[in-house]
């Protein structure tokens, strides 16, 4: 299905003609998947634009950006005022709006929809169109008869313990949860990476979770088979998740490289988390917080896409925005073989020739790879330096066009806090420095007008600048130690 939607897109510019200026340049947006960017225009333009590409914009950005059912309506409203659609355009529609019931847990829209759509197909055309829909229509097949998933959070913020554990390779950790089931409390990997949630056939065994009739096919490493299954409650610390689906494996990381005393049966996912307003991984703390109250600023801009089961956050690099996997599940971070075309000569210079061994569901592989001393990123003000990064040069794990590699728990271990808001879609990060200002306020909580304040004066202060500069250098050296005891001073006071 992903090469569908990616092919989806493409079809825009035969699918309408352009009328207006301001239509190709949506459509150019549009072309290139650059989510992030429309988010932004299309409040400013939406009036001016034609019909067909409002309400086609209108439906993908809701469903890109985590309002399912907004979504839906959206989509009933697109496929209304839009006839003779290009087939392979309507096939992709039809699947993210079925997808997207699926978000809501209305299974049996989702059902009705994709077996209403297949009806107006001859049966040799049916079966290669129902091949594209095969996971999604068996995976609403089975939960249509359960109810809606929940995430009940109580009236409080909700501090959860969380650990991170070596995997005995250097400076590598995973992240994991207790997560209460039947009584009992079990270790779940927190799994922004992972589209659904996961247990071995061992955990579901030992735990009683109710295993369903059918399998659907995954992607991982390589091609596996997985069951569904299902509990009607999971308690994380004070939250309740109720009627919880999973997918079975055999195992979630194959037998040959788990690490001893490092194994992983259990992983909670998207699922779960998408259902979340906020949550703060304090990795030094080592918890994560899941505050009853938002507290994002309002000045950061949408840097986070749900791409279906994919957490993509939109960082910077040498004023060019990169979208990469947000993959909490991941111990270590790596850029892929789309950014390794567009620097390929500065990486071949500056990187060392290496391999790497991976493994996850459906097998292992080793993969060439440059190792870049240092890669400097943004995300909003916030600069951070990622060292040591693996560039793979293949472009065989690359199953998402829209994403230029994957960051890790080593990525998250840089800060003293990452905010991920999944209503607004924003994720902030801060460093000792921006927690430490906070404390003045007697809260864990970011002022940032205060921390602006505090880069005003230090370049007022500044003694670099030439306009504190002294005409000889004993007065330059008396003013720099003023500047600094005054600049001392602020930082103090702010």
């Amino acid at each position: 299905m992903k090469t569908l939607l990616c092919l989806l897109i493409v079809l825009i510019t035969t699918q309408t003609s352009f009328s207006q200026n301001t239509d190709q340049k949506v459509a150019n947006l549009l072309n290139r998947s650059d989510f992030f960017t429309l988010s932004e225009v299309y409040p400013h333009v939406k009036d001016s634009l034609s019909s067909f590409l409002n309400q086609m914009s209108d439906a993908l950005l809701k469903s890109y950006f985590n309002q399912p059912k907004e979504a839906c309506n959206a989509f009933e409203k697109f496929f209304r005022n839009n006839n003779n659609l290009n087939p392979l355009l309507a096939s992709g529609m039809i699947y993210l709006w079925a997808d997207n019931f699926q978000k809501i847990g209305d299974y049996q829209a989702a059902i009705n929809l994709i077996d209403g759509y297949l009806s107006n197909y001859e049966s040799e055309e049916q079966e290669k169109i129902k091949k594209s829909f095969q996971n999604l229509y068996i995976y609403c097949k089975n939960y249509s008869a359960f109810s809606q998933s929940k995430v009940i959070f109580p009236l409080k913020d909700v501090h959860v313990p969380l650990r991170l554990k070596p995997t005995g390779k250097e400076d590598m950790y995973s992240m994991f949860i207790p997560v209460e089931l039947n009584g009992k409390t079990h270790q779940f990997i927190f799994d922004t990476g992972a589209g659904d949630n996961m247990v071995s056939e061992q955990f579901a065994k030992e735990n009683n979770i109710s295993i369903l009739s059918d399998s659907i096919s995954l992607l991982g490493i390589g091609y596996g088979y997985a069951r569904l299954g299902y509990i009607d409650k999971l308690q994380i610390g004070e939250i309740t998740y109720t009627n919880v689906s999973f997918l079975v494996v055999p195992h979630i990381i194959p037998e040959v490289i788990q690490e001893k005393n490092h194994e992983i049966h259990a992983v909670l996912g998207l699922p779960f988390i998408r259902k979340l307003k906020e949550f703060q991984i304090l990795p030094h703390k080592r918890k994560i917080l899941f505050p009853q109250s938002e507290s994002l600023s309002s000045n950061c801009s949408k840097n986070l896409m749900l791409d279906q089961s994919t957490l993509l956050l939109n960082i910077e690099s040498n004023n060019k925005n990169f979208p990469v996997q947000f993959d909490s599940g991941n111990v270590s971070s790596s850029l892929n073989a789309k950014y390794f075309e567009e620097h390929k000569e500065l990486i071949q210079e500056r990187g060392t020739k290496d391999t790497i061994r991976i493994g996850g569901f459906g097998g292992i592989d080793t993969l060439v790879t440059y190792k870049v001393p240092q890669i400097n990123f943004s995300i909003g003000s916030s600069e951070f330096k990622m060292k040591n990064l693996n560039v793979l040069t293949d472009h065989q794990l690359s199953t998402n066009k829209k994403m230029f590699g994957v960051f890790g728990v080593n990525f998250i271990r840089k800060f003293e806090m990452v905010k991920v808001n999944l209503k607004q879609m924003k994720m902030e990060v801060f460093t000792s420095k921006d927690i430490t200002l906070s404390k003045f306020k007697g809260r864990l909580k970011i002022n940032h007008k205060k921390k602006d304040y505090r880069k005003l004066h230090y370049e007022q202060f500044d003694p670099q600048k030439s306009a504190w500069e002294a005409t000889n250098k004993t007065d330059f050296k008396e003013n720099q130690e003023k500047q600094k005891r005054q600049f001392n001073v602020t930082k103090r006071k702010y």
